[in-house]
Formats: structure tokens, sequence, C-alpha cells
């Protein structure tokens, strides 16, 4: 058996000092860790609940600092969107113990991030919402830079536009996948 030892590791709960020594067998060294996640849990050496509860509290302020600032910058902003950012932010961070991953895609600029957020949140200028005040009919609402002659809707511009396929293959980290993107 072939055992990777920079991902390899043993956590003891409630032992002994002894029983977190290292493992070393021939070539191969086992050290122990203190916190382990599985499945966006935390798990500590100590065994205690609230030593977990610590861990992930802490794992997850940023989300809430994320969420602060945009209503700080925001004031005006309405209610709606703050539940959709709160949304977005904190509660799948806190929940599923992950983010949409381009928030954490250092390769995509702020204002790139800030363009996506706003679609993320329906806060767009694309044909199905903007014709939607003028009443033109849902089939009706087409893309003007587009030569499908199809809905230009979210869905569309995500998956098949060919105006943004440069966007969708510049960014391989991000699931531009209709409707995972949306998660």
């Amino acid at each position: 058996m072939i055992i990777n030892e920079s991902k390899t590791q043993f956590m003891v709960i409630n032992g002994e000092e002894d029983d977190r020594n290292p493992i070393i067998h021939d070539d191969l060294n086992i050290t122990n860790c203190d916190m382990y996640t599985y499945l966006g849990a935390r798990f500590t050496q100590d065994g205690r609940l609230t030593s977990s509860v610590k861990a992930q509290v802490a794992a997850k302020m940023c989300h809430v600092v994320k969420f602060e600032t945009f209503v700080r910058r925001n004031p005006d902003a309405p209610v709606a969107v703050n539940k959709k950012v709160f949304s977005a932010a904190l509660v799948a961070a806190i929940l599923y113990g992950s983010t949409h991953p381009m928030y954490a895609d250092p390769t995509i600029c702020e204002y790139k991030r800030r363009a996506l957020t706003k679609f993320r949140l329906s806060s767009h200028n694309l044909a199905i919402k903007r014709e939607r005040w003028s009443r033109t009919p849902r089939h009706e609402r087409l893309g003007i830079d587009c030569d499908l002659n199809a809905i230009q809707d979210e869905e569309h511009v995500l998956s098949v536009c060919p105006r943004f396929h440069s966007i969708r293959t510049d960014y391989p980290s991000v699931n531009f996948h209709f409707p995972d993107f949306f998660k």
C-alpha cells in the first residue's frame, strides 16, 4: 500500500500526550493533527463540542466581516438585496462549509467579482429583466449582441452565448453551469 505522507495525519481524542507522538515506520512519518474537518464539521483533540464550535466560528468569521462591509458600503440597499447577500455570503458558508468558488479564486479581480456577484443577485441589465418593465413578452426579450436569436436570460449568458465564451474559459475555477452558478 502506498501512503501519501503529505495528506496523512492522525488525531487522538482525549488521549495521553504520548499517544500524540508521530508514528514512524521505515521512511514514513505520520504526524498528529489538532483539528480535523469532515463534511464541514470541525473535530478537535479535546473532544469538546465547545472547542469544535469555536473553531467553526473562527473559520467563518471572515464571511461575517464581508457581509458587514457590504452593509456599511451600501446603506441604501433594499432589504431584499441585503437578504440575498446575507444568504449568499453567510448562510451557505455557515451551513454547508463552503462559498462560491469565485470568492476564493485569486485570479478574479475585484471589479469582476463584483460584477459576477451582481449577476448572481439578479442585479443585472439582461434583456430578460430590463424588458420586463416595458411589458415586452418573454419570448421577445432577445439579446441584441447574440447571433443565436435567443432569450437573453441568466442561463443563456452563462451556458450558451458565444459573446461570453471567453469569460467562461478564462475562469475555469468558476462553475458557470446553470443553476450551479447560483449556489
